[in-house]
């Protein structure tokens, strides 16, 4: 399931739909996450072990089963962070299209209708003006958000690492 293709069907229905369509496609992700990371961790811890000599203590494999888990553990925060930002953007884009089309639809309808009708209608199922206009709103209101989320995210994150690096 491709959450773009949901959001996209059901954004003018209702956002509720939308956020369902996140939500279950969310879920489905986060399980193949988890997949990813217990992957992660055998083949790391694999890696490590064949690395070493054979002759592995105890104490030695839980040290190398510790850093594995940690360096998955930080793989993982980074990997959940990520979705979390995107889908919070998507949420976001997905609450201000309407609005935007709103506002932005009556002023360039006057401007799309007659570029609309000069398309031949041979070519009206491939080349649809409404639908590249739907488009290129999208993709600005989604410039838009990364342009204000991305940089916001970028300084909470190097507070954070600041203040990590504050406590030791």
């Amino acid at each position: 399931m491709c959450a773009d293709t949901s959001v996209q069907a059901f954004w003018y229905c209702s956002p509720v739909c939308a956020h369902l369509c996140f939500f279950i496609y969310d879920v489905f992700h986060i399980a193949q996450v988890l997949d990813n990371a217990v992957y992660t961790f055998e083949s790391e811890l694999m890696e490590m072990i064949k690395d070493s000599s054979k002759d592995l203590t105890a104490p030695q494999a839980a040290a190398a089963v510790h850093q594995c888990k940690e360096s998955v553990q930080e793989k993982f925060s980074q990997d959940g962070h990520k979705a979390t930002v995107s889908y919070f953007k998507g949420i976001m884009v997905t609450l201000a299209m309407p609005v935007m089309m709103k506002v932005v639809n009556p002023i360039c309808e006057p401007i799309l209708k007659p570029i609309a009708d000069l398309v031949p209608e041979e070519l009206s199922d491939v080349l649809d003006v409404e639908k590249l206009f739907e488009e290129t709103v999208e993709k600005v209101v989604q410039g838009a958000i990364d342009a204000v989320v991305d940089p916001a995210c970028a300084s909470h994150a190097a507070l954070a690492q600041n203040g990590a690096k504050g406590s030791e």
